[in-house]
Parts: structure tokens; sequence; C-alpha cells
């Protein structure tokens, strides 16, 4: 149990690293509503503007593992501290980019910076949070975390036409920097961090750890992968829609006015805010993950076929189309826990990481198949092919759904080691 005073402190720390993951998220959807700009300022081929955005996540899903190693050894602080500098760095490369090679590099170094966070703030929930809290406050983390996905939509696309894009990528260059200031200056890595500082003495003994064969026995681990393809399934899908193709979908096929596709889309990143924070606490209160992970799954699959079918162009059907999706996407946060539970409980951190690795390889395939869907056919209807990509991954998802691991929200990984 967390000590009474160790109980109120975990929500400072916890609101803290919000602030450096809310930077992330605006940068995973950010160059979306971008393309116009970009391609007229630099001459990118669809294929190349895919590349650009799919380079956050290339990194981010290679740099997975060595975070959650990261977080497991350093603690959260020391690693989000970094992460947030090096975020700055790319940012400001991306903001003062003069050529596509740049803007690629940009947003690779931003990848770099960013891809340490979720899983030091995951880290840092197992440290200070009980066992059946984690689902519901990674619920509120992708929660308040995707307003900064909200700003990636509609102010982005206002604060570009109005200043410019690169002054307002500077500005959030900056905003890196204080986050950072912020994190090494209030979070503490563990709840005994804090009681030694303030006068009390360290009791018990260092746990030997043996990170690499539990590394090694995570990967080699069956049960960890169907929670990551069903992550990389959906949330791929989810990424391809908000952060690289909606806005031209909307604009091209269904002539949507791009002020108001920058709307619709924010509706995406609104739902899926709103669905994780209300499947992971549906998840922890039932104390089920498979059924609820395929129900969603499933229905998020069945929207995405209404709205690839072209049946719904009326803006006031997107809406409730759009927020459906994100609503349904925001299953995805229910398969971080099923990467914890069935693993080691002392490198949670490494873990959830291997499954973290699923969505983002996911959210840089996707998008980059897509790009190479629309340069070989080409017209209107190239897009509606490049949707069916989406499609597929988005069976796949619900596929691996069913054969997730039920683990009753709790960590079953001595239960089965007994078992063989």
């Amino acid at each position: 149990m967390i000590a009474g005073e160790n109980r109120r402190y975990r929500w400072l720390q916890w609101s803290i690293l919000v602030l450096p993951y809310m930077v992330a998220y605006f940068h995973r959807l950010s160059i979306g509503v971008l393309r116009g700009d970009l391609t007229a300022e630099f001459g990118l081929s669809a294929t190349a503007f895919a590349q650009i955005g799919a380079a956050y996540f290339y990194v981010y899903a290679l740099l997975q593992i060595p975070s959650g190693i990261l977080s497991d050894t350093l603690g959260p602080r020391r690693t989000v501290t970094v992460s947030a500098l090096i975020t700055a760095l790319g940012t400001a490369l991306f903001a003062l980019a003069t050529s596509g090679t740049m803007l690629f590099f940009g947003r690779l170094v931003i990848g770099i910076g960013v891809s340490s966070v979720f899983i030091a703030v995951l880290k840092m929930q197992a440290l200070w949070f009980e066992e059946g809290e984690f689902a519901t406050v990674t619920g509120f983390t992708a929660g308040l975390g995707t307003l900064g996905a909200v700003g990636a939509q509609t102010p982005l696309f206002l604060a570009s036409q109005r200043w410019g894009w690169r002054p307002s990528f500077l500005v959030l260059a900056l905003i890196s920097v204080c986050t950072a200031i912020l994190c090494w200056t209030i979070i503490r890595d563990t709840p005994r961090a804090v009681r030694v500082e303030s006068g009390g003495h360290r009791t018990g003994h260092r746990r030997e750890t043996h990170l690499m064969r539990e590394l090694a026995a995570t990967i080699s681990n069956p049960r960890t992968w169907p929670p990551a393809v069903m992550f990389a399934g959906v949330y791929g899908s989810f990424i391809a829609l908000a952060g690289t193709w909606g806005q031209s979908y909307l604009v091209v096929v269904l002539e949507v006015p791009p002020a108001a596709a920058a709307n619709l889309l924010t509706l995406v990143v609104i739902g899926i805010a709103l669905g994780g924070i209300v499947f992971a606490w549906i998840s922890d209160k039932l104390r089920r993950r498979r059924v609820p992970m395929m129900i969603t799954s499933t229905l998020c699959l069945v929207f995405w076929v209404v709205l690839v079918s072209g049946l719904v162009r009326e803006v006031a059907a997107l809406r409730f189309l759009l927020l459906a999706i994100g609503l349904t996407s925001g299953v995805v946060l229910t398969v971080l826990p099923c990467g914890k539970e069935v693993n080691h409980p002392d490198f949670s951190g490494t873990s959830t990481s291997v499954v973290n690795v699923g969505g983002f390889l996911g959210s840089g395939l996707i998008p980059v198949a897509m790009g190479v869907v629309l340069d070989t056919f080409g017209g209107v209807e190239a897009y509606r092919a490049a949707l069916l990509v989406c499609i597929a991954a988005l069976i796949a998802g619900v596929i691996a759904a069913s054969l997730v691991t039920e683990t009753r929200c709790r960590n079953i990984y001595f239960q089965l080691r007994e078992r063989h």
C-alpha cells in the first residue's frame, strides 16, 4: 500500500509527467494538417510526405525496448528530463528545416526524444499506484495527453495559417525545455526516495534483478504479442486517419472544406481520449481485459467500414462517425496492462515497452503503405483504396484481441510459471 503523504505526492508527479506526454502526442499527429504547406514548400510526393510523418514512429518503435530498460534502471526522472531536452532539439531542427531531408531528420530526433516518455509515465504509475488502479490511471494519462493531439488539429491549422508553421514549432521547442526543468525539479522515482529526502530511512534491500534475462523472457513469451498486434492494427489505423491522411481524404474524396475537416479530425482525437479513459475504467471495474477488447475493436472495424464505403458524406453525420471511431479506438489503452500482467512484475517498464512496439510499428508502416497506394494508383478513388490498408490492419487487430490472455487485472506471471 502507498503511504498517505505519497498518495498525495503521486498525483503531483503524475500531473507533471503528463505535460511532456502532451507534447509527444502533439508531435504524433501534427504533420497531417500541414500537408498542404509542406508539400508546396518542399515539393513532396505522397510517399515522401508519409515517410516524414513515419520517421517519428520508426524510431519510436525501435527505441521502445531500450526505453523500458532505461525506465527500469535510470528511473522516470532522469529518463523524461533528457527525453524532453532531445524533443526540444528535434522540434527546433524541424522548424528550421530547409529541405525534405531536414524535415525527416527533425522528425527522427523528435521521435528519439518522445520515445521514452510514455513508458516512463507507466513505470511511475506501476511504482506509485496500486495494481487495480493501473489501467484506470493509464486511461487518464492518455486522455489528458491527447489534449496535445487536439492542439495538433484545428489550433495548429489556424496558427499555421496566421503565423506560419515554423514559429509554431519554435514555441513548442521552448515548451519542451520548460517541461524538462519541471520534471527534474519535481519528479522522484519511488515513494521511498521521497521518504529518504524528507528525513526517513531506507528499509529493506534491493532485489537482485536480471534485466536482460527477463527482457528475453518477455520477448519469447507468446502471451506478450497478441496485445501488441491488436495495438498495431487499431492504433496504427487511428494515426493514419488523424495524423497523416484523414485531412486529405475528407477534403479530396468527401469534399469537406479544409477548416471543417480539421475540426472533424479533432473529434477523432477527443474520442480516443474519452474512449481511453472509459474503456480502461470499465476494464478495471469488470476485472476483465479480453472481452471488452474484442467487442470494442469489432465495433471500431464496423465504423471504419462505413467511413471507407463513402456512404456518409454530410458533415453532421461525419461528426458522429468520426467521434465513434475515436471512442472505440480508445480500447488500445487496455492492451498495455495485458503485457505487464503476464510478465515479471519487477520489469513492468520493459514488458510494457515490448507491447508498445506493436502500436508504433503499426503507426509507422500503415500510413506509408497508404502513401505507396496513393502514388501507385493516383486519383480520388486511390484514397479509398489506401484506406483498405486500415481495414486489413483492423481485422488483424480484432483477431489478436481474441487471443489476449485474461488476467483478471492482476499479475499472473508466477502462476503461469507454476503451470509449466
